[in-house]
């Protein structure tokens, strides 16, 4: 008997443009008669994004520690090969690291040893149209390499982005000549991508000068905080990425810090499981541990 494939959405994007929120907001409109997988590549060394998907018939596997098609390559598989033969989901996203090469990750998955298991559906690029006006970003390797990967581009942020900002995007788009969708908060819907893999005219070639991030997770005691403070504080130092989760209470207080912009939310205790407080860091430049010792130090409630 020849079993249904599996649909497989890859949603990528660079660092902080909202690909757990787009994910998350996905399964809040699952249909109830799916039974969903989300499989989770952090950059770092802790799996945090991972926490922070709930719901019915959903399973929800994390590979931490490198790019899935790099440093975490067996675990990725490994993770992989258990969703489809024990799980046996009717669809998965993936959502790798923002520093991934996910053009990598999608041969993987186009491999002969998955075509009877896995249809794999067009890669999803998520783009914060603020980026693009930011060389940094704009020009990244990495940045690039997504793009080139991607079938379809979607501006997320939209309500907080400029005319200039979703002009920018829009000529993206024209110029890779990939389709494109415009969301506000995350609201991505499954019926606008599922869509077809397209031809790509040729390999993308990248060097890895300048491709290098570096990460730092810190671990905190403490279940009383002044969040608030807190999340101003580590937003003023301008890392590229902040995440973190903070016990506080009966709650876990969830960081979220991009290019200085911060959201700061709760969930319960008891579906996060956290032990203790933790906080991830992502820059180009090494992490000042001792400084962000001292902030949350100084953020503790007597």
């Amino acid at each position: 008997m020849t079993m249904p494939l599996i649909d497989v959405h890859i949603i990528t994007g660079f660092l902080g443009v909202g690909k757990t929120s787009c994910i998350k907001h996905l399964i809040e409109n699952k249909p109830s008669h799916e039974r969903w997988a989300i499989l989770v590549n952090e950059y770092g060394q802790q799996g945090i994004d991972g926490q922070l998907f709930h719901g019915d018939e959903l399973v929800v596997k994390q590979v931490a520690g490198g790019c899935a098609c790099c440093a975490a390559l067996l675990p990725f598989q490994t993770a992989l090969n258990q969703l489809i033969r024990h799980d046996k989901p009717h669809r998965i996203f993936i959502e790798p690291s923002g520093l991934g090469h996910v053009d990598n990750v999608a041969t993987l998955l186009q491999d002969v040893s998955y075509q009877n298991r896995l249809k794999l559906n067009g890669i999803v690029c998520v783009i914060d149209p603020q980026h693009l006006s930011q060389p940094k970003y704009r020009y990244h390797e990495l940045y690039l390499r997504q793009l080139y990967a991607a079938d379809v581009f979607v501006a997320n942020k939209c309500d907080i982005a400029s005319e200039q900002d979703l002009s920018l995007f829009r000529q993206l788009a024209a110029d890779f000549q990939r389709q494109y969708i415009e969301i506000e908060q995350a609201q991505l819907t499954l019926q606008t991508i599922k869509l077809d893999v397209s031809e790509k005219q040729q390999p993308f070639q990248i060097h890895q000068n300048g491709a290098h991030f570096h990460t730092q997770v810190m671990y905190f005691a403490g279940d009383d905080w002044h969040m608030e403070s807190l999340v101003q504080a580590l937003s003023a130092l301008g890392l590229a990425r902040i995440k973190g989760l903070m016990i506080q209470g009966d709650q876990v207080a969830v960081i979220n810090i991009s290019d200085r912009q911060a959201s700061l939310s709760y969930s319960p205790l008891s579906l996060i499981h956290q032990q203790q407080g933790v906080i991830e860091c992502i820059d180009t430049q090494p992490i000042d541990v001792e400084r962000i010792n001292t902030i949350v130090t100084e953020c503790r409630k007597a």
